[in-house]
């Protein structure tokens, strides 16, 4: 399980890494800035929430 979650960490990282790429140079793919920046902060939440479930799970 742990395995899983880091995996997923890695994931969301990655895909949040672009957004925060494509919100600093302007360039957004089909979508508005807010809608970019709103499912950035939502990945961060689920980030936060594995990591939490990563530190409690021991």
């Amino acid at each position: 399980m742990a395995t899983f979650l880091w995996f997923l960490i890695g994931l969301l990282a990655f895909e949040n890494l672009g957004r925060i790429f494509w919100l600093a140079k302007g360039e957004y793919p089909a979508r508005h800035p807010g809608q970019i920046a709103v499912d950035l902060v939502f990945g961060l939440c689920l980030i936060g929430g594995i990591g939490y479930l990563l530190a409690t799970a021991g």
